[in-house]
């Protein structure tokens, strides 16, 4: 495949306009160019010198170019093979810890340069047995061994309950964070139908505990609280709103909520309220009461307003990560106009501009976007665009490798099948009907 750097990465015809490609400038990034990187070149015999006589004329010096050129295959010699794993305890399993590195903590990330459930996970999983039990489980999950996975499940359990007892210091720790906040956001790889209230109330008190401890909790820990709480909020039914904790913002590229630290708190007190006032009884034309329209305003002025910070030092990835964002944020109105229809908002627009923002991103920046590709799939009414969106889920199926993607898209096929027969459903309402539980995520 011939093209720019950039549109090789996204598999997208490049037109090799010089000096920027057309697709760079639509998307305003820099094009990264079509200089062809250097390769290195293994099992080859070096040459014996040659003999004086036989020198020919000294050959011209190759210029190279100065241009930085990122390249898929340049930037994987940094990722393989599985970075070392020295001094773990002796509960690790090696072929466990080879499938999450390869393979899992993909899933995990909008993108593989830069993904944090990579780099950050190898040494606090030399730190923490309960992390390393959550990362086996995570793995035996998406290979298919369901046995193996709930059983490291409950060794994790265990770990943590042994831990609180003996040492009850030490277990507000960012790695005993982020074990909870996995064992909750990966409940669903294994089951749909079990309610996930229990874990998310108990993540909510360990944030409770350990910001009363720490002074300032790990950016990446943080996130992965956040995104917990957005994709699990439409499925969780809590009676108390979803806390604000005291973040300090990032514009760090996060592998799990991009650049949309500050909007994923909004979708969760969204959709939390959704769950709560609006799933068997939606769809209301006017305002129940002054606080009700005052809140949901307040939701719809926030989704409204939001824009995102700037784009992250990584030039390449910026546009993607403002993107999937975005495609939340449209997501997150089109489930306000859904359910609160008197407001006014034009739905189809929004769903459509939502599948918009999907269509940017590539077949491996999906991993994190099956709550928007949900909400704005069950809006379509277009035959092209419902194919585009049956697509995109076969590509997380076979890359993600998990039964809730399947879960998903039998969901959003299910709700179009309702509406050939002259229903009115709402995504939510058949989830509950059918007994699913699902994280979004």
């Amino acid at each position: 495949m011939i093209g720019c750097a950039l549109c090789k990465k996204r598999r997208v015809k490049c037109d090799l306009t010089e000096p920027e490609c057309a697709n760079c400038v639509k998307r305003k990034c820099r094009c990264p160019g079509y200089q062809k990187p250097l390769r290195w070149i293994h099992g080859r015999r070096r040459r014996k010198p040659a003999a004086v006589d036989d020198v020919g004329p000294e050959p011209e010096p190759t210029v190279i170019q100065s241009q930085p050129v990122f390249d898929t295959e340049v930037v994987q010699l940094l990722y393989d093979p599985v970075p070392p794993l020295f001094n773990l305890p002796f509960h690790a399993d090696a072929h466990l810890l080879d499938v999450y590195f390869r393979r899992t903590c993909k899933a995990m990330s909008m993108s593989e340069y830069v993904n944090l459930y990579r780099t950050a996970v190898i040494p606090m999983i030399h730190r923490s047995l309960p992390l390393l039990h959550v990362v086996h489980s995570m793995a035996a999950f998406q290979i298919g061994q369901i046995g193996q996975g709930i059983l490291n499940r409950r060794l994790a359990v265990d770990s943590l309950r042994g831990d609180s007892i003996s040492a009850v210091d030490r277990v507000y720790t960012d790695e005993t964070v982020l074990a909870m906040m996995l064992l909750g956001l990966t409940s669903s790889w294994y089951r749909d139908t079990t309610c996930m209230s229990n874990e998310l109330l108990a993540a909510r008190a360990l944030m409770k505990e350990y910001v009363g401890r720490v002074r300032e909790m790990t950016p990446f820990v943080a996130n992965a609280y956040r995104y917990w709480e957005c994709v699990s909020a439409f499925s969780a039914d809590t009676e108390n709103p979803p806390p604000c904790w005291p973040f300090s913002p990032s514009n760090d590229l996060d592998p799990l909520v991009g650049v949309g630290t500050d909007l994923f708190p909004v979708l969760s007190l969204l959709g939390w309220w959704i769950r709560r006032h609006c799933s068997s009884h939606c769809r209301s034309k006017t305002p129940s009461d002054t606080r009700h329209d005052l809140f949901i305003r307040g939701i719809e002025s926030a989704l409204l307003s939001w824009k995102s910070p700037d784009p992250p030092l990584i030039h390449f990835l910026g546009p993607e990560a403002v993107s999937a964002a975005d495609s939340y944020r449209l997501a997150g109105l089109i489930s306000l106009y859904r359910t609160h229809p008197y407001l006014g908002g034009d739905l189809q627009a929004i769903a459509k501009a939502c599948l918009e923002s999907l269509r940017m991103a590539p077949d491996d920046g999906l991993t994190t976007a099956s709550m928007p590709l949900l909400i704005a799939g069950c809006e379509q009414k277009d035959e092209e665009d419902r194919v585009f969106v049956i697509s995109k889920f076969r590509v997380l199926e076979r890359t993600v490798g998990l039964r809730v993607i399947s879960r998903i898209k039998e969901l959003v096929q299910e709700v179009w099948q309702r509406e050939v027969r002259g229903e009115n459903p709402f995504w939510l309402n058949v989830m509950i009907e059918k007994g699913w539980a699902l994280v979004l995520g």
